[in-house]
């Protein structure tokens, strides 16, 4: 797993603001949210990686289990590269129980909840 292609864009839009010693985005508050079918990590780590490098603040990180499309494409059962065979095994049948869903990670909720409330915070003081 790593960064999809609009995330990777969006990454590579901040090359221009390295000039003048990165100060463009200096002391800027970010908050990542990274979701992802099998390791939802790994982004947020290669976004947190980027930040530092900019000078900007990172406030904090939520992670997720998102629905990879091999839950719905038909041959997620059958499949031995995808999502559900990495994540469950050989010979597991999707199931609604089955699927990740953001409803069923009620921690990912209040901590996403609790870092836009910081975020908030950080910015009133900041205007």
């Amino acid at each position: 797993s790593a960064l999809n292609a609009l995330s990777h864009c969006f990454l590579e839009r901040l090359c221009q603001f390295r000039h003048r010693d990165c100060q463009a985005l200096a002391g800027k508050h970010v908050v990542i949210v990274s979701t992802g079918g099998i390791e939802p990590e790994v982004p947020a780590v290669m976004i947190e990686k980027m930040l530092s490098y900019y000078q900007i603040n990172h406030v904090g990180t939520v992670t997720a289990q998102g629905v990879a499309s091999c839950f719905t494409c038909g041959q997620g059962e059958t499949c031995t590269t995808g999502a559900v065979h990495t994540l469950y095994g050989e010979g597991v049948k999707i199931t609604d129980n089955l699927i990740p869903d953001l409803s069923k990670q009620p921690d990912k909720i209040a901590r996403a909840r609790g870092l836009g409330q910081k975020l908030g915070k950080l910015l009133e003081v900041a205007m």
